[in-house]
């Protein structure tokens, strides 16, 4: 928890150098990193409904709204957003299908696009026949990021791994517009 803690510090900095009042997050889960942002208004989105019930019951002043986070444009107008983050999401994805995530992210908002996750595919989670999109399936590559001029951040041994006895980094890429 400290690790996320930290990052969500991070977050927050550029937030607020940014003077963001408005945060999508794609694939909110439970909800309790966008309600950690520091921004006037929160919206999540995911298609996995028991986690959005808890985040709803968790945060109530968040917006949450039950989407597949690929087809976003077919109900927001670019530019929608200040700030658009994904947060443990785009390694959920072929990475066909998470650089139209980025790509989309980045139509979306007016400010900044903020991703975080890990470097290795052992962080997958074992999904279950009701939520298959837990499933890890690419890697969260800098190398993405860094062809699209994002400033990216790594965190060496940020996740201890207890059924494979070793750590794993993790990343935060960001971009901003002024």
């Amino acid at each position: 928890m400290l690790q996320t803690i930290y990052v969500i510090d991070i977050v927050n900095k550029i937030i607020e150098n940014l003077q963001a009042k408005t945060a999508l997050e794609l694939g909110t889960g439970t909800g309790g990193i966008l309600a950690g942002l520091n921004v006037a208004s929160k919206v999540g989105v995911d298609k996995f409904y028991p986690d959005l019930l808890t985040a709803a019951n968790k945060f109530p002043s968040l917006a949450l709204i039950k989407y597949d986070i690929l087809k976003l444009e077919e109900i927001l107008l670019p530019k929608s957003f200040d700030v658009v983050i994904g947060f443990d999401i785009s390694e959920h994805f072929v990475e066909a299908d998470a650089m139209q995530l980025i790509s989309m992210a980045e139509r979306i908002a007016t400010k900044a696009v903020i991703f975080w996750g890990p470097l290795e595919p052992s962080l997958s989670l074992n999904p279950t026949p009701d939520n298959s999109g837990q499933e890890h399936l690419s890697l969260l590559n800098m190398d993405m990021f860094d062809k699209r001029n994002y400033e990216i951040i790594r965190f060496p041994y940020y996740w201890r791994i207890p059924r494979v006895d070793r750590n794993v980094d993790g990343i935060l890429c960001f971009k901003c517009w002024r």
